[in-house]
């Protein structure tokens, strides 16, 4: 090797290095903020005995206080078969924490006057004006009572389903094979505008796919893809540096591998990220595709806890952080459900803001998180808690697929026992 080719690879290993240790923030004195040191060690010891057990692989957690970080723990390994660990700057897919993401970047086009919370979505998207209702008694179709707005879009409101398979409207979203990884997302939503309705906009609460309508609602209106959108207004205003919906192959070696517990009580590789991750999808998930660290989190994080500003750079006013914190969802609708036991613990107590699930019953909801709290989860067992009176942060990454979420039920409870002042 000449010795010019040596020092370029010098160079771009420093890079690399660089580049990987650039967004590591630091970890401060938990006593000074407010945290006891021996609970702290309580989640530690959840971490590893579900590593031990083979529930997860192994898992990124982390807990800040006014804008400082107090407990920052990587436990096991994010590629059991490369015996590689967990790292502090260890990249995972964010499945439906994607969504508030998307969420903060439409509301940047609100505050810009570019459409009204009220609009209705065929304003934008024409072919939302014919959505229909499917009356599942009568296996009849039947107007809305309304247009679905983009309000509904935010809140989950709009009468879309998942494909979750348990219904005879999620059996239609099934069927439409959404995820078709040779479609665009123009292609998605114009598909999804050709299914039913479980119940007219605005009369009822289903998690489904209004986040994939809002994100082409923002590239018809911005003029630009998505991801160009939100690199440009949120992620590199924001570092986040590590966000996107791709893994650049410079990264590859910090992206975690997501596995599935057999019934035998092992883990398996449920999906490989070579190829998949590796490249601009042709299809951008608006309502999950997209991967991030739990630094990079952090930060979003927090400028949603200061009200819209990090580091001198404002991404939303106060008064529309404010407006989306808040429960958006009227009395009639709640409870919410969210496909039975198995997950109805999600919602239970919770309303929904626009873009996130907020804490209006915590006693119901049986949580120790301050009423208006806010977050949500992923279903590759990702999840992020803002707790705004507690000016607290707690943010949990691990990798499988079964949306069963091990360690985010004890870790909300964990997060806020080891407050002591």
């Amino acid at each position: 090797m000449s010795i010019t080719r040596f020092v370029a690879v010098l160079l771009a290993l420093a890079q690399l290095v660089s580049s990987a240790q650039a967004q590591i923030p630091t970890t401060e004195d938990p006593g000074q903020l407010g945290f006891a040191i021996d609970r702290l060690q309580r989640i530690d010891l959840m971490l590893q005995r579900l590593v031990a057990d083979n529930e997860i692989s192994g898992a990124v957690i982390l807990l800040a206080r006014d804008g400082r970080i107090g407990h920052f723990v990587s436990v096991g390994n994010a590629n059991l078969e490369e015996d590689l660990p967990m790292r502090s700057d260890t990249i995972f897919r964010l499945a439906s924490m994607t969504k508030p993401i998307v969420s903060v970047g439409a509301m940047i086009l609100f505050e810009e006057g570019r459409f009204q919370l009220t609009d209705p979505v065929s304003q934008y998207i024409p072919e939302f004006a014919d959505v229909r209702v499917l009356e599942v008694d009568k296996g009849t179709l039947r107007q809305p009572s309304r247009e679905i707005t983009i309000q509904d879009l935010l809140r989950h409101t709009s009468g879309m389903a998942y494909a979750g398979e348990s219904t005879i409207v999620d059996a239609y979203y099934v069927d439409a094979k959404l995820d078709d990884p040779s479609r665009t997302l123009e292609e998605m939503v114009l598909k999804i505008s050709e299914l039913p309705l479980a119940f007219s906009p605005g009369e009822g609460w289903e998690y489904g796919r209004s986040t994939e309508v809002l994100g082409h609602l923002i590239e018809r209106i911005a003029d630009e893809p998505l991801d160009s959108f939100l690199r440009d207004r949120v992620l590199e205003p924001l570092k986040m540096v590590d966000t996107g919906f791709f893994v650049s192959r410079e990264k590859a070696h910090r992206f975690a591998m997501a596995y599935m517990r057999t019934d035998e009580g092992d883990l398996r590789v449920s999906e490989n990220p070579i190829g998949e991750w590796l490249d601009r999808p042709k299809l951008l998930v608006p309502g999950g595709g997209m991967v991030s660290t739990a630094p990079d989190y952090f930060r979003f994080s927090q400028m949603l806890l200061n009200r819209g500003e990090l580091d001198g750079v404002r991404i939303l006013s106060p008064t529309t952080v404010d407006l989306m914190v808040r429960n958006h969802l009227r009395v009639e609708i709640l409870p919410t459900e969210f496909g039975g036991p198995t997950w109805d613990w999600m919602v239970r107590g919770w309303g929904f803001g626009l873009g996130f699930r907020v804490l209006v019953d915590a006693v119901i909801a049986g949580s120790a998180a301050s009423h208006g709290s806010y977050g949500w989860f992923g279903c590759n067992n990702t999840f992020f808690l803002i707790d705004p009176k507690e000016r607290l942060i707690g943010i949990f990454m691990a990798q499988s697929v079964t949306c069963d979420y091990p360690g985010v039920r004890e870790f909300q409870s964990l997060m806020h026992q080891a407050l002591e002042k």
